[in-house]
């Protein structure tokens, strides 16, 4: 392991440049009869949206279901990520509440957050993977409390959790997540678990490869690079100075963040040098075709890419289009 320390740049000087965002996609038309659940990156490039006819009530008002009581109508959109337009619809009826949606293969992964544990070999199953009309092939147990999941182009399930998944609830008291990040197969099987990082929550997960993983986690704010995991895996680890960023966004050599807790809508692009330092290059803040920067959310990072959403909006913005000072 390689654990280093940062070196960045006053920040207190450092003027925040404004940067106003196209829409990329309009789901208007897609939308109606359905809520919008989420978002993401494939890895091969297209968008993957998932909406549900109707949000599950939260038990007791507090916690996310798993089992719901009745099925629900799910949709899936595929976006293509550069041509921006429709490559397929799936609909499908489940009675589980899923949170997530990520191609595999030829089929598509739908990922609960939530799994709820009975007892011995009695718990929620909350990878559900399907055909493209929908067909359940295979359920997985992925584990409690999923922050991110990103899938591989060699089929493989990299999965994220928040502190649920790593300290345990909803009856784990040995949990899966316990790791903080975990990459599995089709088949259900971890294929990486880590062992380097000290994490409580895995905030950001950007699946490049499937010989280059990064990750940046809570409550050292670090981020990771994860080489060769499947093989020979090497991990590094270095400070960001950052705190409170769900995504990452990376070409290798710059990486975009956001700023921190307390500063919605800004952003901070960090430069690498060489495995060991980042510093601090520039600060953006994005905002919408309307001038609005606090609507604008976002959404998931890939490779060097964000996607955002705002209202029925879908905003990209790659590294290579920032300017640099």
């Amino acid at each position: 392991m390689n654990k280093s320390k940062s070196i960045h740049k006053s920040t207190q000087s450092m003027r925040i440049q404004e940067i106003q965002l196209r829409p990329v996609f309009d789901l208007t038309a897609y939308e109606d009869g359905f809520v919008f659940v989420s978002a993401s990156f494939g890895y091969d490039g297209n968008l993957y949206i998932l909406w549900i006819d109707q949000i599950p009530e939260r038990e007791r008002g507090m916690f996310v279901q798993s089992d719901l009581q009745q099925k629900r109508d799910y949709k899936v959109l595929i976006v293509d990520g550069v041509q921006n337009c429709v490559k397929g619809i799936t609909t499908l009826e489940s009675h589980f509440n899923l949170h997530y949606v990520q191609p595999l293969g030829e089929d598509l992964l739908l990922v609960g957050a939530r799994s709820r544990y009975y007892g011995q070999d009695r718990y929620d199953l909350n990878g559900k993977i399907v055909d493209q009309e929908g067909q359940l092939l295979h359920e997985l147990l992925l584990g409690d409390g999923i922050e991110r999941v990103q899938t591989s182009v060699e089929g493989n399930i990299w999965t994220s959790y928040f502190d649920e998944g790593v300290f345990g609830n909803f009856g784990w008291h040995e949990p899966v997540g316990a790791p903080g990040l975990i990459a599995w197969n089709r088949q259900g099987e971890q294929i990486y678990v880590n062992t380097k990082a000290d994490i409580a929550d895995c905030y950001a997960l950007n699946v490049v490869s499937d010989q280059k993983v990064w990750f940046y986690y809570y409550t050292d704010f670090q981020l990771g690079r994860i080489t060769d995991p499947y093989d020979q895996p090497q991990v590094s680890l270095v400070e960001t100075g950052l705190s409170g960023s769900h995504v990452v966004a990376t070409n290798g050599t710059f990486a975009l963040f956001q700023s921190g807790y307390n500063q919605k809508g800004q952003y901070s692009l960090l430069q690498q040098h060489g495995e060991n330092k980042l510093s601090l290059a520039q600060k953006f803040s994005f905002i919408s075709v309307d001038g609005d920067a606090d609507e604008l959310n976002v959404l998931d990072g890939r490779k060097d890419q964000l996607l955002f959403k705002e209202r029925s909006y879908l905003y990209m913005v790659s590294l290579d289009e920032l300017p640099r000072a």
